[in-house]
């Protein structure tokens, strides 16, 4: 097994062989002419048997042939869609490395969704949740904005609610949300609309967080406040502390959630009292915010004990960190310029302009 794919015994038989031909030498006609047979006799034994290879240390090209191949097969989308084949890390893991060699890969992924002009799609609804999961953290830039727009709209509830994080991160307009809060709308396209400008703080955001943290729901509460968190809103503690002394155990659990994500060691008094509550969803939140606040403190106490050692006189050297840093992988230039576009959104066209 490799990137977690559970190969059938007939898949294996297949990897072996491609196996095979990858470490043969590469003097031999062999190896392309035997990955090539099994491209085209047995295409479905063949993507399973090369997405269990994409892993191998190895710039060879044979391996580059394999990959090609594989990139050409009509049940590739199928296969990296299927949540039953690979769990969603592994999936973007696949995806990223087959980027690497077709920089388009997201675009194919997108357009196997459902179009624009019907309601059916290829893919069943939870391959249609991991193509964009998966999207969403490879495709960069705003290119398959135009592709997915309409999405936001789709009648499938939570095609559109997941949609409209994946677009909306991309476009990130305030006014492009104020359009999607409305109450013909479920409170997960709100509360994912509202996620999509995490991380702004114009006044017209701030002043978006705050209406948005007195709705009815819990979810798109917690994101509001969440979002005055990002923005630097120093009321959005007391907001926190209100909301986990509310009747419903639904804000009571968004409390708690809030304070996990925050991490902040002030929190964790208030989390004490929450831990004998009468739900047993919160008692579980609150229990694992306390968990991470906890691992933050630690780390905090780690690394500022690392720095003092690292500045005492007589340090031999600076200590290393205690984790090396992930390297960032080079970026690649995407091949045509991302272009203009207009996005329709309830009747209403919003134009960007490209990067």
């Amino acid at each position: 097994m490799s990137y977690g794919l559970e190969l059938t015994p007939e898949e294996n038989v297949v990897r072996n062989y491609l196996k095979r031909a990858i470490d043969e030498d590469s003097r031999s006609l062999f190896r392309l002419r035997l990955i090539q047979r099994f491209a085209v006799e047995t295409p479905e034994l063949f993507v399973n048997a090369a997405i269990s290879l994409l892993d191998l240390d190895d710039d060879s090209e044979a391996l580059r042939f394999m990959i090609v191949k594989l990139l050409s097969q009509a049940g590739l989308m199928g296969v990296l869609s299927d949540p039953t084949r690979l769990d969603k890390n592994r999936a973007v893991r696949v995806f990223r490395r087959l980027m690497k060699h077709d920089r388009s890969l997201d675009v194919r992924l997108a357009q196997t969704l459902p179009d624009r002009y019907s309601v059916s799609q290829r893919l069943d609804l939870p391959a249609c949740e991991r193509a964009l999961d998966v999207i969403d953290h490879v495709s960069e830039g705003r290119r398959i904005v135009p592709i997915l727009g309409h999405l936001v709209d789709h009648p499938i509830p939570w095609i559109s609610a997941k949609a409209t994080l994946v677009v909306g991160k991309r476009v990130q307009s305030v006014n492009w949300v104020k359009r999607l809060l409305t109450p013909d709308r479920s409170p997960r396209d709100r509360a994912n609309a509202l996620e999509t400008i995490w991380g702004l703080s114009t006044p017209q955001v701030r002043e978006l967080f705050w209406d948005q943290s007195k709705d009815k729901s819990n979810r798109v509460t917690g994101n509001a406040v969440f979002g005055l968190h990002l923005a630097g809103e120093p009321q959005s503690a007391p907001v926190i502390t209100r909301m986990a002394q509310r009747n419903e155990p639904e804000f009571r659990w968004t409390a708690a959630w809030l304070m996990g994500k925050i991490k902040a060691q002030e929190h964790a008094d208030l989390l004490r009292q929450m831990i004998k509550d009468e739900s047993p969803g919160v008692r579980s939140a609150v229990l694992k915010a306390l968990i991470g606040i906890r691992k933050e403190e630690r780390r905090r106490t780690a690394e500022e004990q690392r720095l003092r050692l690292a500045l005492e006189p007589g340090s031999p050297q600076p200590l290393e960190p205690l984790e090396p840093a992930p390297q960032p992988e080079p970026e690649s230039e995407p091949l045509v310029a991302e272009p203009a576009f207009n996005l329709l959104l309830d009747g209403r066209s919003f134009s960007f302009r490209s990067k």
